[in-house]
């Protein structure tokens, strides 16, 4: 008696639905998921944070790398959430007018010098310091303000260079040797803004 169906269990000799396995189905939502701007977006620190965990271990072989990979990712994490907080949307130099006229609260390069520095100073891998570098001192247009971490015994120039502003919120990082910047030392720890006493959080 014939049922409908073809020799080969096929309705009109046409394939039925086939069930498609689990774990198909949660791997195209997790790919579809990470389509997603925030996905995206949190993709591309992971691995910002990964390259910037490298370039430490690379420069500095006795860090510990989780270290290197904690301190890499709350730099990243931090530059990404002052972008937002700041309401960074358009080229340093554009935010830097905007900030000056009253427009946006902060983001002028010694501010990011100094928030960096004070959210990354508790997750400094052990045998390394966070020392505050500037170029072109006194220049109205050139000025400029970073980090450099490097070694606790060694030279600040051989760091490597944080700074949040140059990209607008993507932190930028770099051997300080190898940056366009002519870098001189600037101090040790932040100071506040308008005078020299040390810039603690909370003051």
């Amino acid at each position: 008696m014939l049922d409908g169906r073809g020799g080969d269990g096929r309705f009109g000799g046409v394939a039925g639905p086939r069930r498609v396995p689990c774990g198909v189905v949660l791997l195209w939502v997790g790919l579809l998921n990470a389509c997603a701007p925030g996905a995206h977006d949190a993709l591309k620190r992971r691995a910002e944070a990964g390259l910037l965990a490298r370039e430490i271990c690379g420069k500095f072989p006795a860090v510990a790398e989780r270290e290197a990979r904690v301190f890499a990712e709350e730099a990243v994490e931090t530059a990404a959430a002052k972008r937002e907080e700041w309401g960074v949307r358009w080229t340093p130099w554009v935010h830097n007018m905007l900030v000056n006229s009253g427009k946006r609260p902060r983001g002028l390069c010694y501010e990011w010098q100094n928030t960096m520095y004070f959210a990354l100073e508790e997750v400094v891998p052990a045998g390394l310091k966070m020392t505050l570098v500037e170029a072109h001192r006194g220049s109205p247009f050139r000025e400029h303000h970073a980090l450099s971490l490097h070694a606790v015994r060694g030279p600040w120039k051989e760091g490597v260079l944080l700074d949040g502003w140059s990209k607008g919120g993507n932190l930028y990082f770099k051997p300080v040797a190898e940056d366009d910047h002519p870098w001189q030392y600037e101090a040790e720890e932040p100071y506040a803004e308008g005078d020299r006493r040390l810039a603690r959080p909370g003051r």
